[in-house]
């Protein structure tokens, strides 16, 4: 049953901004780190070290939110900070989503790689980008990238 869960994990990094002068304060590290559909019964059946990893770091989550129960509009509002009635992208399917609708309402000059790179932060994207993606080209605001290929129809792993 839980076979044909897609779990993704979606990593954005900041490693600090490079090239700065010394500070009084450096600029905080930042692990970003989002699964999609993935439940209580996933993380304790599969992922019980990384579960208590996070604990023993000080974090223990047991509450969960989402701004729509869909994956693609969840995406671009993780990605934004908005949600899916203010970016416009409100399904997982062509046209009303995915990764060509993201980038021609130019999404991508304002999500939170380009955000975080403006600031002086490296940044990188291990996992699924969103519906759609294949691959041709890196996003900006994305140092290192490592975006998985998404076809239009839904799939999983």
């Amino acid at each position: 049953m839980l076979a044909g869960r897609l779990v993704s994990l979606l990593a954005i990094l900041g490693y600090g901004a490079p090239g700065q002068a010394q500070q009084e304060t450096p600029p905080p590290t930042i692990l970003y780190i989002v699964f999609d559909d993935a439940d209580t019964e996933v993380i304790e059946r599969y992922m019980p070290t990384v579960r208590d990893e996070i604990k023993k770091a000080g974090a223990e989550f047991t509450n969960f939110y989402i701004t729509e129960p869909q994956c693609c509009p969840s995406r671009v509002s993780t990605l934004l900070g908005e949600y899916p009635h203010v970016h416009q992208v409100e399904r997982n399917r062509e046209p009303e989503c995915g990764e060509a609708k993201y980038r021609s309402m130019g999404h991508e000059l304002r999500d939170i790689g380009t955000e975080m790179q403006d600031r002086g932060y490296r940044t990188g994207l291990i996992g699924k980008y969103l519906n759609g993606y294949n691959k041709a080209r890196v996003p900006p605001g994305w140092d290192h990238w490592f975006g998985k290929f998404s076809p239009p129809q839904p799939y999983f792993d």
